[in-house]
């Protein structure tokens, strides 16, 4: 479950898109979330994939279930596996 996993994309993003949704062919699901654009190319994106970001939310939430007291919430970073 720790394991970083992306997919690459070929769907025009705008610069800072970073963080925006990646829609299916017709709009109606969110496949993913854009984190990275490749620097030669065109219409090379990278997307965390819809299901594994579901997955570290439900982590965050089980590690930290409670707003803390003091506002500070604990770093909910994925890890590469290895």
């Amino acid at each position: 479950m720790d394991g970083n996993i992306c997919i690459q994309s070929t769907a025009p993003i705008s610069p800072g898109s970073s963080g925006g949704p990646l829609l299916n062919n017709d709009g109606s699901e969110v496949v993913g979330v854009n984190f990275a654009k490749a620097t030669e190319g065109e219409n090379i994106n990278y997307v965390i994939p819809a299901w594994r970001v579901k997955q570290l939310i439900r982590r965050h939430l089980s590690d930290q279930p409670k707003i803390p007291a003091d506002g500070v919430w604990l770093p909910a970073g994925a890890r590469a596996k290895g």
